[in-house]
């Protein structure tokens, strides 16, 4: 993951993936595809089942991330970012995402 960055929405979050997802496809530009919980490919599956989380929209080797309104994105955030594989190298080196325990949590500053 290279970078994990807030939207105008306080409910979506955009997270930049270093390669694209191998069982999503999706063409470049604008048009991607939104997943929910129960319809999405297997590399999805423990995203969408986070607590919080309502759907994921793809295009390429980005993701939207969007949550449910009562839940908070300290708790969300951190599972996400651990099940697509955790920080990489230059987002962990900004220090903005970094592992907070030894189980792989992580702690994402603005």
């Amino acid at each position: 993951m290279s970078s994990v960055e807030s939207t105008p929405n306080p409910s979506a979050f955009l997270l930049k993936l270093d390669s694209p997802l191998e069982d999503v496809t999706t063409t470049e530009g604008l048009r991607g595809q939104t997943f929910y919980k129960g319809r999405c490919p297997a590399s999805l599956t423990d995203v969408l089942a986070c607590e919080g989380v309502v759907s994921v929209f793809v295009v390429g080797r980005m993701l939207t991330i969007s949550k449910d309104a009562r839940a908070s994105w300290e708790s969300v955030l951190p599972a996400v970012v651990n099940f697509l594989g955790g920080p990489g190298e230059a987002l962990a080196a900004s220090g903005s995402v970094r592992p907070t325990s030894a189980t792989g949590t992580v702690e994402v500053r603005p």
